[in-house]
């Protein structure tokens, strides 16, 4: 369901999530591109009640610490999750009413 604006009405011109030039994929298996190794950067994209989920692949060395956050510009049910190749959970957190969710890969 779809209260308010939409992803669509925000970028008129087709969404841009993490300068892919369109909308990221919504499931691990179509995520198959990794965004990088060892990657330092920051994307931007939208998720709205149509495009509930945004899927990203990165590469992460042998002992290597991975860190990744979602932050969100309104107060809503952020989920975010860390799985491995093989799709096996690493980490997750779940939040109602709130603006960020944090995973990592660090104990």
């Amino acid at each position: 369901m779809l209260i308010g604006e939409s992803c669509d009405d925000l970028h008129p011109n087709g969404q841009n999530d993490a300068g892919l030039g369109t909308d990221a994929p919504q499931n691990e298996a179509n995520a198959s591109t990794p965004m990088g190794t060892n990657v330092t950067a920051s994307y931007t994209g939208c998720i709205d009640g149509i495009d509930k989920n945004d899927v990203f692949a990165f590469t992460v060395p042998a002992n290597h610490t991975i860190d990744a956050t979602l932050s969100i510009n309104k107060s809503v049910a952020v989920y975010i999750e860390l799985v491995d190749g093989n799709l096996g959970f690493i980490d997750y957190a779940y939040s109602f009413g709130a603006t960020e969710g944090s995973v990592s890969t660090f104990a």
